[in-house]
């Protein structure tokens, strides 16, 4: 019964959060926000993905993965890009970031332990089980990086989000010419005539700073996983072990 309960409530799940997709995804078409489409586009098809992983491939992710799956799609891309987050609070892609490396590292153990149970002669320790999961995360996390970088290059939107420096540290700075890094304090900055010095309090990095505080955060969130699992299996492992001997 309580799997029968679990099994509505990620259908129920997932419709509602369609609908209001699909609701949003109307006002955009109206509004002529083609990018914003396409994002809720985007959102529909990674819904999408836990259904087609089951019947395709025969995967039927675990509940707490699938729900997770949802509400980390929708809170990156309805939240934090239409409902502007991103832009609004500080913290959001930092966390969202984080999250994915924790979400990528579930799913990506999960599918090694799979691989495990289905093949009674392979048997790989559980560093080994963690090792192909982080390894797995942060190359998605890096394509994803990729994805956005694409994206603004070719839509000229602006995924990878700009950050503006007070300092500029180079050896090209250097007048010796030696590999030795010469800190500059930007003092005043002039675009197109607008002093971005007194606007904006600096000079604009473009997306640097972002996609390597995203790859640092999912690093961290990965590692965090990382280490939990091991230890959780660890314990696990010895509990079976156990067992068996008695």
């Amino acid at each position: 019964m309580s799997k029968l309960k679990k099994i509505k409530f990620n259908q129920a799940l997932r419709y509602f959060l369609s609908v209001i997709v699909l609701v949003v995804m109307v006002r955009q078409i109206m509004l002529r926000e083609w990018f914003l489409v396409f994002a809720c586009f985007y959102t529909l098809v990674m819904f999408s993905l836990p259904t087609i992983f089951d019947k395709k491939f025969k995967i039927k992710f675990p509940v707490a993965i699938e729900v997770t799956i949802y509400l980390f799609v929708f809170a990156g891309e309805m939240i934090g890009e239409i409902g502007e987050y991103f832009i609004n609070v500080v913290w959001w892609d930092d966390l969202l970031h984080f999250t994915g490396g924790v979400l990528l590292l579930g799913v990506g153990l999960f599918l090694m332990m799979r691989t495990d149970k289905k093949d009674k002669n392979l048997k790989l320790p559980i560093f080994y089980r963690i090792a192909f999961a982080f390894c797995f995360t942060m190359t998605l996390l890096a394509l994803w990086e990729c994805f956005e970088f694409g994206c603004d290059y070719f839509t000229k939107s602006d995924m990878q989000k700009d950050t503006f420096i007070t300092s500029i540290s180079s050896v090209d700075l250097n007048p010796k010419k030696v590999n030795k890094a010469i800190k500059l304090n930007v003092e005043s900055v002039e675009v197109n005539g607008e002093d971005w010095m007194e606007k904006y309090g600096g000079y604009m990095d473009i997306g640097l700073y972002d996609t390597m505080f995203d790859l640092l955060c999912g690093l961290l969130g990965a590692t965090s996983a990382s280490i939990f699992a091991y230890f959780h299996m660890k314990k696990v492992e010895k509990k079976e072990l156990i067992s068996n001997e008695a």
